[in-house]
């Protein structure tokens, strides 16, 4: 056995294990502690089983499984199975079942360690874990024809790969030939059924747990409740929900989430906002997609006030809205009138940073027109609108045409000849022509002014230009 580096110097005199174990334990870089045991045991030392575990251990979780294995099957036989399974589970958190595997079927020979139950139990997760489904099939059939007994722990593995894969038959017959099962294992069953559309399978073996003397856990009624929600059953989640508080079990963050989303869904927004508080009082955090669902929930259903309330909370939880849930709120307060309102959340988005990308550019451009467009309605907020404008130029977002002229005839009635010169001229810019209505607002506002003649005399040759050169296409075409 060799590893990089180079050799430590060392007395001629071997150490006694317990000295080898502490300085093994002392070394923080695990290679350097391989070396201080190589030069140990050429010097004579005999290293007793927990150091050797302890540095194939710091092998494994640093990422030397090679070496780790090498430590194992050299120094000890057979190799304590603890600092296996350790090995192995080192190799499932690198995602490397496969090698997992390979070392597996070397243990007999290589550790002279045979194969257990609970080696089986490790690899087996990790196929399953890891999407190999196929091989962790093969390997239980390869389990029950060595004679090892499948643990309660086996069987569960093998119902979600089963589950997993789509074969729930054969998961519930495998559950019906167990002659030991708990929670977990009528859980795994449950959602698997739900998953494929049997929520009345699901139910009645929901209802046979207490027979066989299982107490459904949070995880049981999580399952059931989310799946009555997704087929539109509101009566039936929120009565598993009532059954689960009186059973004495406490929702965590998963059971409020699942409810929350689907009472949004099927439109119990106000429902769901009362969870929320009763979520907060009893000191369960909610995450970012809960907070989601309950304002996109509260703005469909006309909940303005409490929609922007559940919004500002997110944001003081340190939950950061994106693009769509501000567009959602500043279309509801469009829509409600409260324009002023609007416009202060999209001065925050752009504050933010939230800004137009691929995806979201569409969504910007209708906010920020549908703002603009808001507050040239109400003539005493012209200078707003003009300011959101700027600010919509200055991010890059386009500005439609019916925008540009709602802006324009909203300032020539204020008497706004330099904004006004200023929004007619980024129009002309954009190659947008104003109708005809605007351009008398236009001249009836700037004409009788001798100072803004030359502007007026600017705009008018531009358009003539303009004409010109949509008359010429025409004729092109």
């Amino acid at each position: 056995m060799t590893s990089k580096g180079i050799a430590t110097k060392w007395s001629s005199t071997p150490l006694a294990p317990s000295h080898l174990l502490r300085l093994i334990r002392l070394e923080p870089d695990s290679l350097s502690a391989l070396r201080l045991f190589e030069t140990a045991t050429a010097s004579g030392s005999c290293p007793n089983t927990a150091t050797v575990s302890l540095l194939s251990s710091r092998l494994a979780a640093s990422g030397h499984f090679s070496l780790s294995f090498s430590v194992l099957s050299q120094s000890l036989s057979p190799a304590p199975e603890h600092t296996f399974l350790s090995l192995l589970r080192s190799l499932g958190h690198a995602r490397r079942p496969l090698a997992a595997l390979r070392l597996f079927r070397l243990a007999p020979k290589s550790l002279s360690l045979p194969h257990s139950a609970k080696s089986y139990n490790a690899v087996l997760a990790l196929l399953v874990s890891n999407g190999q489904i196929p091989l962790a099939l093969s390997l239980f059939d390869e389990m029950r024809k060595e004679n090892v007994v499948p643990t309660v722990g086996t069987h569960n593995v093998m119902l979600k790969a089963l589950c997993v894969s789509g074969y729930v038959d054969k998961a519930v017959g495998l559950f019906r030939g167990m002659v030991e099962v708990d929670a977990c294992s009528y859980n795994i069953i449950i959602d698997g059924l739900c998953k494929n559309g049997k929520l009345q399978d699901a139910k009645e073996l929901f209802d046979e747990m207490p027979k066989r003397g299982i107490e459904a856990t949070v995880v049981s009624f999580t399952a059931l409740i989310h799946w009555f929600l997704k087929s539109g059953d509101v009566g039936s989640a929120m009565e598993m929900f009532s059954e689960m508080c009186k059973r004495g079990i406490s929702p965590n963050k998963v059971t409020y989430s699942s409810l929350i989303d689907g009472l949004c869904k099927e439109g119990q927004s106000i429902m769901a906002y009362d969870l929320l508080n009763r979520m907060i009082k009893e000191r369960i955090s909610p995450n970012g997609l809960t907070y989601r669902s309950l304002v996109c929930g509260l703005c469909k259903g006309e909940r303005l006030n409490e929609a922007m309330e559940v919004f500002d909370r997110m944001r003081l939880h340190g939950k950061k809205p994106d693009a769509d849930l501000f567009g959602k709120i500043i279309t509801g307060l469009c829509i409600s009138g409260c324009v002023h309102q609007a416009a202060n959340y999209l001065d925050e988005m752009v504050l933010i940073g939230i800004l137009p990308n691929r995806v979201t550019r569409s969504l910007h451009v209708r906010i920020h027109n549908d703002v603009i467009l808001g507050l040239c309605k109400g003539e005493i907020q012209f200078a707003r609108a003009f300011q959101v404008y700027l600010s919509t130029r200055t991010c890059g977002i386009s500005v439609e045409p019916k925008t540009f002229q709602a802006l324009v005839v909203c300032l020539c009635k204020k008497e706004e000849g330099e904004m006004a010169y200023r929004v007619v001229h980024d129009m002309l810019l954009e190659k947008c022509l104003p109708e005809r209505s605007v351009w008398h607002s236009i001249v009836d506002m700037l004409a009788p002014k001798e100072p803004m003649y030359p502007k007026l005399l600017n705009i008018s040759i531009i358009i003539l230009k303009l004409e010109k050169q949509t008359y010429t296409q025409q004729l092109t075409e």
